[in-house]
């Protein structure tokens, strides 16, 4: 049910000169009234209903836009999205301030980069934590099903595999170090290439577990990025938003308030328009309930009613006349 405010401008728009804010709001219920109880789809208690509602929530910005014109409208509405970002976590913001009209208005494709940075951090983080939840051991139990996390017990392997060869790693290096020297005798080469062989297995096999761990290491370094950039878009959203507000003129401002509160009346008319039409269905469903049977059907299950009950009541006669003769 859209709203026209073309044309010459309203009494709103002169709210900063003459300051009449009740002959606003009269003249609000008395044009809604006249443009739209013709329409016949709200009556004139429902209108008015409406109309009180969103200017019982609008009020603050009138009242804002009688005392500080339309850019002070604008600065308000900022201050509040940016009191709503900083939010602390615990309490939660009043509104979602990614959802108000002014932002969803101007900063459209800031929003889109926002839910696309999001959308991958969600991503990302599915994919670490299905890494993590992969390769339950069969035999594992409850307690076990409940801390299982793949990639710690990788990481677990590779620890105690180095640890088991630990002492001959130190050797091996000493060894090599020595073997730069001059002074170094051929025994030195031989132990040294015997401890080689003997850790080589075990070598093999932290090479092995290292490179299950390759893509996991890979997502968690996407997912850091992902991460730092969703951070930097929303620590940015309200110098943005603050930029582009006041890169606009005093005109664009003011044609950008009027449209925005003819919006949120929009919203509030059209929030009536589909409860009364879920009102309609409601009732035509019960309608439906109860006169979907036709006539020829309901003749048709008494038919069956009355051949059941003459049926039965032949068998009852039979054996009332079985009792009779024995």
């Amino acid at each position: 049910m859209p709203l026209r405010h073309g044309g010459p401008p309203t009494r709103r728009a002169d709210l900063p000169e003459h300051r009449e804010l009740n002959r606003v709001r009269a003249e609000f219920l008395d044009t809604f009234g006249a443009a739209l109880l013709p329409l016949g789809v709200l009556d004139r208690f429902k209108l008015a209903g409406v109309i009180a509602t969103w200017w019982t929530e609008t009020l603050p910005d009138f009242k804002t836009l009688m005392e500080n014109g339309f850019p002070g409208v604008i600065d308000g509405w900022v201050d509040a999205i940016a009191d709503a970002v900083e939010d602390d976590e615990a309490t939660g913001p009043a509104f979602d301030p990614f959802g108000h009209e002014l932002v969803r208005r101007i900063m459209a494709d800031y929003l889109e980069r926002i839910a696309t940075a999001k959308a991958d951090v969600a991503r990302l983080k599915g994919e670490k934590e299905a890494f993590e939840a992969s390769n339950l051991p069969e035999d594992a139990d409850e307690d076990e099903v409940a801390g299982w996390n793949y990639a710690k017990e990788l990481e677990r392997q590779i620890r105690e595999l180095k640890a088991s060869i630990s002492d001959e790693v130190r050797r091996i290096k000493k060894l090599e170090s020595g073997l730069k020297k001059r002074n170094a005798i051929p025994a030195m080469a031989e132990e040294l290439k015997a401890l080689q062989e003997a850790v080589r297995p075990t070598v093999n096999q932290i090479a092995a577990v290292e490179a299950e761990l390759v893509p996991y290491e890979a997502i968690k370094q996407q997912l850091a990025v992902a991460r730092a950039r969703y951070r930097e878009l929303t620590d940015s959203f309200i110098h943005e938003l603050k930029s582009r507000c006041s890169a606009k003129t005093d005109a664009e401002k003011q044609t950008l308030v009027l449209d925005l509160l003819a919006r949120d009346a929009e919203e509030g008319l059209s929030s009536a328009v589909i409860a009364h039409r879920q009102e309609l269905v409601h009732v035509l469903e019960n309608l439906w309930d109860k006169y979907r049977v036709t006539r020829a059907n309901l003749r048709r299950e008494r038919v069956e009613v009355e051949t059941r009950l003459e049926n039965y009541l032949k068998q009852l006669a039979y054996t009332d006349s079985f009792f009779v003769e024995t």
